[in-house]
């Protein structure tokens, strides 16, 4: 806006005359017969965001560059190279792909990315109470950082729920530490998503599972380093996450 957008709108320009990446700049100026290195010196000025000097447009005035071309210029503050531009539509096409027929890795994927974002309780809600969620964050008019990460995560987690993707419980065997993986037709949430748990003694648990089985809550505390604390292992009970272990080493004696 205010600028190329506004431009192709009044149709001043077309999108193919408009200034979209910084080798715009250069081969435009040179087609109009300005020196090669001027051309350069402008084109690198442009989009740093310096702008141009009085030379500089007194130059483009002289080989007839159009006003709102040097104007458009001026607004400029920062222009990717053609080829950078090129490489990240490559890329969106080929995450929208992804997106598209294989949702769940999408999906996966995303929220190991914003695991900051993403509450152990969000796995279980429905459609609705993720779009109820998300309204009582957008009524709020001064976000904190956390409460910028939830969102962020909520509103995709919408389009994730509007398309029928579902999670499983968080798996004291099957868990990854800290991503979320594919197990058939759902998503298994990582053990780090359990409140209090920490990367730490996430990757502890999935270590020492290597080595067997827990034989029971006191058996896993003694193996892990850090343990989790009195909270950590309610909340595993609580959500079922430890739901095959006794107590205690002596309770299996008996």
């Amino acid at each position: 806006h205010n600028n190329a957008y506004d431009l192709i709108k009044n149709k001043t320009a077309t999108l193919s005359r408009v200034i979209t990446v910084r080798d715009d700049i250069m081969n435009f100026l040179i087609s109009k017969g300005l020196p090669p290195d001027r051309a350069f010196n402008i084109m690198e000025s442009v989009r740093k965001g310096v702008g141009l000097t009085e030379q500089d447009e007194e130059l483009m005035v002289k080989h007839k560059v159009p006003d709102w071309y040097i104007t458009s210029c001026k607004k400029i503050k920062y222009l990717f190279p053609k080829a950078h531009a090129t490489a990240y539509a490559i890329m969106s096409f080929r995450i929208a792909y992804i997106k598209v027929h294989y949702p769940l890795y999408f999906y996966a994927d995303y929220f190991t990315r914003e695991k900051s974002g993403f509450e152990y309780e969000y796995t279980g809600l429905s459609f609705d109470d993720v779009k109820n969620m998300l309204q009582s964050f957008k009524i709020k008019y001064d976000l904190e950082k956390k409460e910028e990460d939830h969102l962020k995560v909520l509103e995709v987690l919408l389009e994730a729920k509007e398309r029928g993707v579902k999670f499983l419980n968080v798996d004291l065997y099957e868990s990854e530490a800290e991503v979320f993986k594919v197990k058939g037709d759902k998503i298994l949430p990582p053990l780090v998503l359990i409140p209090e748990l920490g990367e730490k003694i996430a990757e502890s648990i999935v270590r020492e599972r290597k080595n067997g089985k827990f034989l029971s809550i006191e058996n896993l505390l003694k193996r892990t380093r850090p343990k989790p604390n009195k909270n950590t292992i309610q909340f595993m009970k609580e959500n079922k996450i430890l739901d095959l272990l006794p107590e205690s080493d002596q309770a299996i004696l008996f």
